[in-house]
């Protein structure tokens, strides 16, 4: 189950939830830009007690320091960018709308991977590299990589936005899941 930081601290019985039905959570940590740092701080020591699986930031350098900060060495619960992803098994909105369960380790050892995040749907805030990935699907098929596009929507979201025209905030096909 991926989450926003914010949703998990908003209502913590998200993360009960989530582990009732076994699912792993991950929690996506906001940058630096989007909240103060002390607040970083306190964000990252409440989502320790809470016992999120893992924990992943698009700005590495900012989740280290706040880590640094709270208690030296990043938890085995912390995942930088660099590092590799852990294994995860979502519910993927494909190509053609339908939707199929996705495991990242199916791929391990027949392809190369490309999995890259975006904060969400509905934003302009990094829709250009989806274009742009969609766009470059057959390049990446031909060199045998598979690529993944990972936010916090849920895949009901995500086929939303590919159906929604691009006059009203909709991103259309997408070539991946």
């Amino acid at each position: 189950v991926n989450l926003r930081a914010e949703a998990v601290l908003a209502d913590p019985g998200l993360i009960r939830e989530a582990k009732k039905c076994g699912k792993q959570v991950m929690v996506w940590f906001p940058c630096k830009t989007n909240v103060g740092f002390e607040d970083g701080e306190k964000m990252y020591k409440r989502l320790m007690e809470m016992q999120v699986d893992v924990i992943c930031c698009n700005r590495p350098d900012i989740l280290a320091e706040v880590v640094s900060k709270v208690g030296g060495q990043p938890s085995s619960r912390t995942t930088l960018v660099q590092d590799e992803a852990p294994d995860f098994t979502l519910t993927a909105c494909m190509p053609d709308d339908s939707f199929k369960e996705v495991t990242l380790s199916s791929f391990k050892g027949s392809k190369y991977v490309v999995l890259y995040t975006y904060p969400a749907d509905f934003t302009f805030v990094c829709a250009s590299e989806l274009v742009v990935f969609s766009k470059m699907q057959k390049e990446f098929e031909t060199r045998d990589c598979q690529v993944l596009g990972m936010s916090v929507d849920t895949e009901h979201v995500h086929k939303a936005w590919k159906n929604t025209p691009r006059e009203h905030g909709g991103i259309g096909p997408i070539a991946h899941p």
